[in-house]
């Protein structure tokens, strides 16, 4: 063993420090080389110091919408609800806490949850300053109804008018101090800008999927009168039909743009405009440049009294 050369060239090498360095040098480098590039790649985690978190698929349908019925809403009555009544506010407070707290916080101070993130900050209803639309029932439900332009704040339209009522009474008796006093000029006004003693027809609401089949239903429906109408324009041994053949490319899109368009129906020219306007893959094709007017003509008849 003590004869071994390589154990002699190791011993003569760790003995040799400049050597040694030179030697191992190359690798050293090839490892640096390595991490860098690994911790580049992975920067996003290594800054996180966590493992990429699992996203959730939003795309997936959780809850499609329930089946509500048309409905109509009964006039308001104004004189009941312009003034606060204790339902009225505790209504009011119910609705808050669900509709407006997220932003406003409970205490009306506007730090909700959702405050940190919006800007300008929602309204601080404790605070007398800078309201955009005022204190008064008219201001409040004004911001209700309109909304606040480039802000956070939407309009709240679609809510039934006693529930904003309800919402503004809240409002005023919890967090403003000394509120303006309603008066019946006021309500009257507030009537005739948005016609709140008339009432609301409330549209019904069937689920998106039942939708999406109507729909789907809807148009094959019309898919099939379509091929059944050029079956029967295929059957046909006369001029308009070979010439209606001719000159489509999709002669069931064709029909469908044809029923459902009126220009070409006013004259031949009218016809002869409308067919180089639609020149394409789904209409009709370049043939049509070489119709000659007796051509055209004949087309136009069939096509009156066909579609």
């Amino acid at each position: 063993m003590k004869n071994n050369p390589i154990l002699k060239e190791i011993k003569i090498l760790l003995e040799d420090k400049p050597k040694l360095f030179m030697l191992l040098y190359p690798y050293m480098l090839v490892i640096a080389i390595a991490l860098g590039v690994y911790f580049v790649l992975n920067l996003n985690d290594v800054a996180r110091q966590s493992v990429p978190p699992k996203l959730a698929d939003t795309t997936a349908v959780v809850a499609d919408l329930s089946v509500i019925a048309a409905k109509s809403v009964p006039a308001a009555d104004l004189k009941a609800i312009s003034q606060p009544s204790p339902e009225l506010i505790e209504n009011g407070k119910q609705s808050f806490q669900k509709l407006c707290a997220s932003c406003h916080g409970e205490s009306g101070n506007g730090a909700g949850p959702a405050a940190g993130v919006l800007n300008p900050a929602p309204r601080d209803f404790t605070s007398s300053e800078n309201w955009i639309n005022g204190q008064s029932v008219t201001g409040i439900f004004t911001s209700m109804e309109e909304g606040i332009p480039n802000s956070a704040m939407v309009a709240y339209d679609y809510l039934p008018t006693e529930e904003k009522f309800a919402l503004l009474h809240y409002i005023r008796s919890t967090f403003i101090k000394n509120a303006p006093n309603v008066t019946t000029d006021e309500i009257a006004a507030l009537d005739q800008t948005y016609n709140l003693s008339a009432g609301a027809e409330v549209p019904a609401q069937i689920p998106v999927a039942d939708a999406i089949n109507l729909i789907g239903n809807e148009h094959n429906k019309e898919i099939k009168k379509y091929e059944s109408l050029f079956n029967e324009i295929k059957t046909e041994s006369v001029p308009g039909s070979f010439l209606f053949q001719r000159v489509s490319n999709s002669p069931v899109q064709v029909l469908s743009i044809l029923e459902k368009s009126s220009d070409w129906r006013k004259s031949v020219s009218s016809l002869n405009d409308f067919l180089l306007a639609n020149i394409g893959a789904l209409c009709f094709n370049q043939t049509v440049y070489n119709l000659s007017a007796t051509e055209l003509e004949t087309l136009y008849t069939y096509l009156q009294k066909k579609v």
